[in-house]
């Protein structure tokens, strides 16, 4: 129909080994998928690539789709973890009193927001 279900941009490291096979790895910088079917097709693709021996997928969900799509699962290695979780709490106290805690004790926090936002 002519619209864009899926968007994907990689680059190509080139590299060859000492008998000349192709060592090279594709890198992927940017993703989008509007459904799992479109997500298929550009992983399809981009493991389909001439000479192309390792896929670098960047930062992914821990529930991605990838591993599922491979004939071994277990060939998706993750080599990095990182939340990139970042927040700022408006409400302080609502937020330290809404969640639960493993044993029961006192703790005082000394809270000091210079932009005057909490």
């Amino acid at each position: 129909n002519g619209e864009a279900d899926g968007l994907l941009v990689y680059g190509v490291d080139d590299k060859w080994g000492d008998s000349n096979q192709p060592l090279n790895t594709a890198s992927v910088r940017d993703m989008i998928a509007l459904n799992p079917a479109a997500e298929r097709a550009l992983w399809h693709y981009l493991c389909s690539v001439d000479w192309i021996t390792t896929v670098r997928s960047g930062s992914r969900a821990p529930d991605d789709l990838l591993p599922l799509l491979l004939p071994d699962p277990r060939a998706a290695r993750m080599v990095t973890h990182a939340d990139w979780l970042w927040l700022r709490m408006l409400d302080v106290p609502r937020a330290l009193e809404a969640r639960t805690y493993a044993v029961e004790a006192s703790l005082v926090l000394d809270v000091r927001d210079t932009a005057g936002l909490a």
